[in-house]
């Protein structure tokens, strides 16, 4: 049995369910705790839940692990909210056991479990975030036909390396649907 820590708040599971693939036993699930958190430097606030996705692959004993590479490609998050505007400003992607299903079948995901996720390009401008979330802080941007490796990919956030035509490298976050790697 898995422990996790959260802030002040129980948690709850809003969804679990198993999957097979690549001739594993997974067990999906979709944890969340009530959360108006800030962030301490004021660059976003989370709206009501916070989720946590975690996959556990399960042998033919029934003794389930964590699988944290799929763990973490779903990852962390929850809604963004703009308290000045007062509007949504960010959704997380997997905060239903549909949205995560779906992303099961996906495009990304297949690609990313096959090894075949290594680069992309640039649909439109892009901002490059220090973390794998909306920020109104950014470390740079990309523009439309701009090239970029994958490190990793986070809650349909990538982790991108970008060489530009002096060699100079920049490393960061990027949302993933404003690349060809989503679209």
């Amino acid at each position: 049995m898995d422990s996790y820590e959260v802030p002040a708040n129980d948690l709850k599971i809003d969804y679990i369910f198993s999957n097979n693939f690549k001739d594993k036993y997974n067990i999906f699930l979709g944890i969340s705790y009530s959360e108006d958190y800030r962030d301490p430097l004021n660059r976003f606030n989370y709206l009501n839940k916070y989720y946590m996705i975690r996959a556990y692959e399960c042998n033919k004993n029934n003794f389930c692990k964590e699988n944290e590479k799929l763990s973490n490609f779903f990852g962390s998050g929850g809604d963004i909210i703009d308290y000045k505007h007062k509007k949504i400003i960010y959704k997380f992607p997997y905060s239903t056991q549909s949205d995560l299903k779906n992303e099961l079948n996906s495009k990304l995901f297949k690609d990313w479990m096959n090894g075949n996720l290594d680069s992309g390009i640039v649909l439109r401008k892009t901002f490059i975030n220090d973390v794998n979330n909306f920020t109104p802080e950014h470390i740079g941007y990309l523009i439309k036909g701009d090239k970029f490796k994958i490190k990793e990919v986070s809650s349909r956030w990538l982790n991108i390396v970008y060489t530009n035509k002096n060699g100079r490298t920049t490393s960061g976050w990027i949302a993933c649907q404003d690349t060809t790697v989503c679209n």
